[in-house]
């Protein structure tokens, strides 16, 4: 009983890899047009396991690679690295041009996502709020994001309340109406106009407080 649980074991490992062994096989004897046909295809199937994904990925951009066309060839290391950032190609295991070729796609990247960070940090810190609240002023980061977020929220609703009052005044024919649709009219624009005011105080106070 053991021995035949044993042995289905070792069928079912055996088929899991078959397409990775067919693979490297194709690629040990230089059929490297092959293993890019075969491995695209594989790589469809949802039931790879993460290992198997990798495997084939690094197949395919070495096939690449070897072929002339690095560019694809990174495309599939960039592929891999995001499957598992940390992945590392052994140099005895690997030839010198390939792992170069990953070490330098890999900082590379890193570079990209590091600029992009910052780029990204940037665009949230001109947020009226968002630096006082990284840099643990809580009480100050709460007002100013409180400010400029109501008086944004508030900006297009003035606005339209603004119009419709300001065209009933114009509209308005009864001479008993017109006094009472001014009036409105008048607080609308007030309304809007604080509401811009506001927000544009909150973002220069927000540029002060980060500047000096």
């Amino acid at each position: 009983m053991l021995l035949n649980n044993l042995f289905i074991l070792l069928f079912l490992f055996s088929e899991e890899n078959k397409k990775i062994q067919e693979l490297d096989s194709l690629f040990y004897y230089g059929y490297y047009e092959q293993v890019i046909e075969k491995g695209k295809n594989y790589l469809q199937e949802k039931e790879l396991k993460k290992n198997e994904r990798e495997r084939i990925l690094i197949l395919l951009a070495q096939s690449y690679i070897i072929l002339g066309e690095e560019a694809e060839g990174k495309n599939y290391f960039s592929l891999l690295l995001k499957l598992n950032p940390k992945i590392k190609l052994d140099e005895k295991e690997y030839p010198p041009k390939i792992v170069e070729i990953f070490e330098n796609l890999k900082k590379e990247l890193k570079e990209k996502e590091v600029i992009f960070k910052k780029e990204l940090d940037k665009k949230i810190l001109i947020y009226p709020g968002i630096y006082q609240l990284k840099n643990n002023e809580k009480l100050k980061g709460v007002f100013f994001f409180t400010m400029e977020t109501a008086s944004l929220a508030f900006l297009l609703p003035s606005y339209i309340f603004m119009k419709n009052a300001h065209n009933n005044y114009l509209n308005e024919k009864d001479v008993n109406e017109i006094e009472k649709k001014y009036q409105i009219y008048k607080l609308s624009y007030n309304l809007f106009y604080s509401t811009i005011i506001t927000s544009s105080l909150t973002y220069i106070f927000h540029l002060i407080d980060i500047t000096f």
